[in-house]
């Protein structure tokens, strides 16, 4: 959940602390459209009072503007929530090449370690969630179909956030721009619906198994943080 940012302090401190920015979103994937916005992950230089703290928070800062969208959170946030698989965007965005000469290389390095059953599911709500809109949103209809494949190419070891390189692209452009028929939009819910109930219970299988790890170990993580940190 992003907590919107309105507070013109607040948003000037948020962009003077910004580290990095990492482009994901639509126009990244090549589904954009003219209604879409343009989306960044900032990952900015937590306060004191926050990195001291006892407390923390899973939740980001969003700002919006000019057509712009800026989710804004600390690395330790990032991280975490890379981990858990909160936020699949943030899997996405550690396989953008920009990260290759930032101090987040270790991230884009060690990118296919996080592909993990927390990941997978993550996925999986999210298309369960878009579903229940999908008839009447081609949006949500291409999000839930692009995220039940992210889903299915974790799985077959051929993850790339990039859609523009699959061959299902045409299908969701052609989601994303309305040229399907609701009887076409009814056959997709419905094999994403028997798709999503067969990963489900695939991952829940390989995980009793030992077939596929739950999260990334944090030891490896910290492991590679602690080579590469951040001034």
């Amino acid at each position: 959940m992003n907590i919107h940012v309105t507070d013109e302090h607040l948003k000037n401190e948020l962009f003077n602390s910004e580290l990095i920015r990492i482009p994901f979103g639509s126009h990244v994937y090549g589904l954009n459209n003219q209604h879409s916005d343009e989306d960044y992950i900032c990952i900015y230089a937590e306060s004191i009072i926050e990195r001291d703290s006892f407390l923390w928070e899973h939740h980001n800062y969003q700002i919006k503007e000019n057509n712009v969208d800026y989710i804004f959170t600390t690395l330790n946030n990032f991280i975490r929530n890379l981990i858990n698989g909160d936020m699949p965007g943030n899997l996405e965005s550690i396989y953008d090449v920009s990260l290759i000469e930032s101090p987040l290389a270790f991230l884009y390095d060690n990118r296919e370690s996080f592909l993990s059953y927390s990941n997978i599911r993550s996925f999986l709500g999210y298309a369960k969630r878009d579903l229940k809109h999908s008839l009447r949103d081609d949006s949500r209809l291409c999000h839930a179909y692009r995220s039940v494949l992210s889903a299915r190419k974790i799985l077959d070891k051929s993850y790339d956030p990039y859609c523009k390189h699959w061959n299902e692209y045409d299908i969701l452009k052609n989601m994303k721009e309305g040229n399907l028929s609701l009887e076409e939009k009814r056959h997709y819910c419905n094999s994403m619906k028997v798709n999503i109930d067969d990963m489900r219970s695939l991952i829940n299988t390989m995980l009793e198994n030992n077939q596929i790890i739950r999260f990334m170990k944090v030891e490896e993580v910290n492991y590679h943080w602690a080579k590469h940190p951040i001034a």
